[in-house]
């Protein structure tokens, strides 16, 4: 009996690796670190903001892309899987880079295509920001108009040379009349302002997303069966650092790359117990119990972007101090 409480007690505990209480969070697993490639590097966005000076702290960045290009993009065919990880990466590594202190310069997308909306209506005097101010304005007061005058006892010869009486109409055409008034209007054009230049962008996307088949190992004995697995996840992040041009400079170049790759981790562990108990009529128990664990994939690839990036301003700014740096991992 004291056999069957114990291994009640620790299915109960495997059990409870995964789940908790209503109210607080599940702790969440943590695999191995990231790695970029060629060399281990950990900790670096805590060091590059660190280090750099006031004047790197004033280039602008930007980012552009970022998303998943390990799916299929046409979705609407039967065949094949969409992407499995985020497609919000433009958006974690502009957060990386808030986090260095260096001046970020938005180029998403739908910015652009919202600013580029609102000039538009800006043209044509549809935006404004509702400020009165008198304005003035040509106001017509008076249509123009078109009379018509019969002048009686005239004559006119006919085509057989015989003259006869006829009447002549006269036409007087009188322009409208336009006068100018003061009003109040609240419809001000939008003036058209300057956008912050980027010096440098970050483009990139997420290369790799590979399902490794894993293995496990299952035994028992005496009715008590045993099992635990294993599965991996192989990620691949590739991003470049571009000079964009400002002024007379040009752009194009590409100043730095990086590849970061890192293995998701999950597992499981399980235990059955099949065993008759009692002496005098004995009961068949049958007791099933297992937990499994992974990490967060996408939280995953935030850690290999904040690497990415620290990695980038690195290089860039010949930070050599920060290459064998850690990160701080997302789910700390």
């Amino acid at each position: 009996m004291h056999r069957i409480v114990a291994v009640l007690i620790a299915a109960l505990s495997l059990a409870g690796c995964a789940v908790a209480p209503f109210g607080e969070n599940v702790q969440l697993p943590k695999g191995p670190e990231p790695e970029v490639t060629g060399k281990v590097a950990e900790g670096k966005l805590a060091c590059v903001a660190r280090n750099l000076t006031k004047a790197q702290r004033q280039v602008a960045f930007g980012v552009v892309g970022g998303g998943d290009k390990t799916g299929k993009a046409n979705y609407s065919s039967n065949d094949g899987t969409g992407a499995f990880n985020t497609q919000g990466g433009a958006d974690m590594a502009i957060s990386s880079l808030g986090r260095t202190g260096v001046r970020l310069v938005e180029l998403d997308p739908v910015y652009r295509g919202t600013l580029d909306w609102f000039q538009a209506k800006a043209g044509q005097e549809l935006v404004g920001d509702g400020v009165s101010r008198p304005a003035v304005l040509n106001v017509r007061t008076q249509e123009g108009s078109v009379t018509e005058t019969t002048i009686p006892n005239q004559e006119i010869k006919g085509p057989d040379g015989v003259s006869r009486p006829a009447t002549l109409k006269v036409t007087t055409n009188t322009p409208p009349k336009t006068e100018s008034q003061t009003v109040q209007i609240k419809n001000i054009p939008l003036r058209k302002g300057t956008l912050y230049p980027a010096r440098y962008v970050i483009m990139g996307s997420i290369t790799g997303t590979d399902f490794l088949p894993g293995g496990g190992i299952n035994g028992g004995a005496a009715g008590l069966t045993a099992g635990y697995e294993q599965n991996r996840i192989a990620q691949r992040l590739d991003m470049r650092l571009v000079e964009f041009p400002v002024g007379d400079s040009v752009g194009g170049r590409i100043v730095a790359t990086t590849t970061v790759k890192k293995q998701v981790v999950q597992d499981g562990i399980r235990l059955q117990l099949t065993r008759y108990f009692g002496d005098v009529k004995p009961q068949l128990i049958n007791l099933e119990a297992g937990a499994q664990r992974r990490e967060p994939v996408q939280d995953s690839m935030g850690d290999l972007i904040d690497l990415a990036v620290g990695d980038l301003l690195e290089q860039k700014f010949n930070l050599y101090k920060c290459r064998n740096e850690t990160v701080v991992s997302a789910l700390n």
